[in-house]
């Protein structure tokens, strides 16, 4: 599902009370018990001087994979991913662009049902997002469900979202004014 709508129209607000991260100050909302969920948040603060692939190893390995499983995956999502070059660049140095590709990648190796992410592609070129959506289509077609924030669909992008988004809200002052 894509969440849509202009700046200030509850987007983010929306996801943080769908993962958890907020409770809502009226209402209620249910989640399934045992739920495995992933937030992606829309921006990252990192003054990390590690070198992107070391650090991005070390995340892999947090999540339960052998250090040679890890670099192999790495190794593989900097391929993948179109990052080659930028291993040894350290992360408080990569653009937002990098840095959000390789986190959003890194975060997708994951197991999980539900992907919540905010803004995903903010600052990714339209060639890697390409990658991203064929990459998520896979994912879906395991049953696992996608829930992420965009201010609009790029027109080029257009194509690529009509074959993976199921369903499309447009938020407006924290209302949903759209449903398709």
């Amino acid at each position: 599902m894509l969440v849509t709508g202009s700046n200030c129209s509850g987007k983010t607000t929306l996801l943080r009370l769908l993962s958890g991260m907020m409770l809502p100050t009226i209402g209620t909302i249910r989640r399934q018990p045992k739920l495995s969920l992933q937030y992606v948040p829309p921006k990252y603060f990192m003054d990390i001087r590690m070198p992107a692939f070391q650090y991005l190893v070390l995340l892999t390995m947090v999540d339960g994979f052998s250090s040679v499983e890890a670099k192999k995956l790495c190794k593989d999502l900097f391929v993948h991913y179109r990052l080659s070059g930028m291993e040894q660049i350290a992360v408080n140095q990569l653009s937002d662009g990098t840095l959000r590709t390789m986190m959003l990648a890194q975060t997708l190796l994951r197991p999980c049902e539900l992907f919540v992410l905010d803004a995903p592609f903010t600052g990714i070129d339209c060639d890697t997002q390409k990658i991203f959506y064929e990459d998520m289509k896979e994912r879906k077609r395991q049953n696992t469900t996608f829930v992420f924030t965009s201010l609009a669909p790029e027109k080029e992008m257009e194509e690529c979202l009509a074959a993976f988004v199921d369903r499309i809200l447009y938020l407006e002052h924290g209302e949903i004014k759209g449903d398709r």
